[in-house]
Parts: C-alpha cells; structure tokens; sequence
C-alpha cells in the first residue's frame, strides 16, 4: 500500500499539488468507496432532476406555442403539485447528499491518517460515519443560524448593482476564505470534538495564520474544478445540439420540444453528477489545510516517525 503523508509543512504550491497527488494515488479506493456510501442518494436525486426537468422545459417550451396559455394552465394543478413535493424531496436530498459527501472526505482521511494508507475497508469508512452523523447535524443546524445568513448576505451584496463592482474583487478574496473557513473548522468539529464555536475559533485561525495561501490554493482548486464540471457538461450539450438540428426537419414542433427537453435534463443530470464528484477535490485540498496546521502547530510527523520505530524496535 502506497503512503501518503497528512501531517506536512505546505506552502501554496503543496496545497494544490498534494491535493491531486491524494486522489492520484487513492483514487480508486476513494472514489469507488465514495459511490458506495452515497451513491443511492446521487441515483435518487439524478431520477428526481431528470423527471422534474424535462417535465418543466417540456412545458415551458410548449407554453410558447400559439393559442397556449403559459405554463402554469399547460402544466395543470395536479401536476404542478407533483412538481412541489419533487422539489421538496430534491432539496432535501440535495441536503443529504451534501451533509455525507464531505462527512465521507472528513472520515476518510481520518482513516488515512490512522493507517498512513488507505488499507481499510467501506465497512470501517461507514461504521466512522455513522459515528459522527449526531456532530455533523448539529453543525449543519448550527450553521442555519450562523454561517449561512452571513453567505446569503454576502450573496445579496454582490448581486446589488451599487455594490457589485466593490465586490468582485473581494469575492475572489473572501469567497475562498470564506469556504476555507467553514471547511477547516467542520474538520475541525468533527475529528476534535470541540464545540461548534470553539471550531469557528479554530478554523478561522487557521485560516488567518496562513491567509494568502490557503485563500489562492483554495481559489485555483475552485477554478480547476468549474473548468472539468463545465468541460464535462459541454459535451453532451454540443452532441445533443448536432442531433437535433440534423434531425429538426423530420420533427413537428411538439418532437422538438420533448427533445430538448431530455436533451436538457440529461445535462443537468450530468452537472449534478460531475459537480458532486468533483467536489471532493476542493474537500480534500481543505482536508490538507487543516491537516497542516496540525503539523504546523503540533509536530506530528515526527512524532508518528517515532512510534513508528518504537513499533518497529517491539
């Protein structure tokens, strides 16, 4: 088994690179582990995003057609409700599916760190999980309160035409501090058992001490992945342009629309799955910030170096 050490003095440069020497290395046993723990959900919630898309886009786009009377009468009540409740059930595994999928990274490498090497088992990664699914609801409430009313604030400035072009800049700035903070101090919260505001404390300490790299890296990482998601995406939707117009003479209207409307729903399905997959690329980089500032602080390479022999001398 190949090691891979945690507990390492980083710069910004070994934030992004170790981040992709990890799932280079554990890639496999990461990410087929992953699918396993969260992989019914992502099925579930694909279904979901598929039916709700193309039945919306289908409507929408038939609500366009002469002597139609816009979408809510081309739609009709009852399956308007059914369109609510899928909605409501999306965002509720949206929630999930986020709460396990960086939960997942945050047990993960906490194997890692315990075993110096991914020698473990999906039973050992779930049976971890379980254990922490109390602390990570309880920072998930938490932040309700806390953390997010300042993200929706933070959003709503940037979307105020006076304030936008002040906060441009400052969101490629803080926007990644911002993440980084909550990131490091949910690694915090949950591999510490600390409360959650000793683990805001901590997190934005950590953040603080090594504000410039750990805000670029998490930056560049965050740009990495909008360019795959994005690369991932246009496929489908290139392809899914060239079969309709090559076929659009053969179609009546009502063809072309249910069409593009799993054309379209197909591809939100495809963004949904890249995104979340991808994801763990920018949980582990901020898996390796806090893992850092441990050694930073603690020293605990050398101190496992000497377990180690200590082991190796019994």
């Amino acid at each position: 088994m190949q090691q891979f050490d945690l507990y390492k003095k980083r710069n910004f440069g070994d934030y992004i690179s170790d981040t992709i020497t990890f799932l280079r290395t554990y890639g496999k046993h990461f990410f087929g582990n992953y699918f396993k723990m969260n992989g019914w959900i992502l099925l579930c919630l694909s279904a979901i995003i598929f039916l709700l898309s193309k039945s919306f886009i289908y409507n929408m786009l038939n609500s366009l057609e002469p002597g139609q009377n816009g979408i809510v009468n081309e739609t009709g009540g009852g399956e308007l409700a059914m369109i609510g409740a899928g909605v409501i059930l999306m965002l509720v595994l949206l929630t999930l599916l986020s709460l396990f999928s960086v939960t997942y990274t945050v047990v993960y490498l906490s194997l890692v760190e315990k075993h110096r090497c991914n020698d473990f088992t999906s039973k050992q990664i779930w049976s971890g999980i379980k254990s922490v699914i109390g602390r990570m609801l309880i920072f998930f409430l938490a932040s309700i309160l806390t953390v997010i009313p300042l993200t929706v604030l933070f959003v709503i400035l940037f979307y105020i035409k006076e304030m936008a072009i002040i906060m441009i800049p400052i969101f490629f700035v803080l926007g990644p501090a911002f993440l980084s903070w909550v990131s490091v101090s949910y690694f915090t919260f949950i591999l510490e058992k600390k409360g959650f505001f000793p683990s805001l404390g901590r997190g934005f300490e950590i953040v603080r001490d090594r504000f410039w790299p750990i805000v670029g890296s998490t930056l560049i990482i965050s740009f990495i992945i909008q360019i795959l998601q994005s690369a991932v995406t246009l496929i489908p939707y290139i392809a899914g342009v060239i079969i309709f117009f090559t076929s659009l003479k053969d179609q009546s209207p009502t063809e072309s629309f249910g069409f593009i409307s799993i054309g379209l729903a197909f591809i939100f399905v495809v963004s949904v799955f890249a995104g979340y997959f991808l994801n763990n690329l920018l949980v582990v980089n901020q898996g390796l910030i806090y893992y850092t500032a441990q050694e930073n602080e603690f020293n605990n390479a050398a101190h496992l170096e000497i377990d180690n022999i200590g082991a190796d001398i019994d």
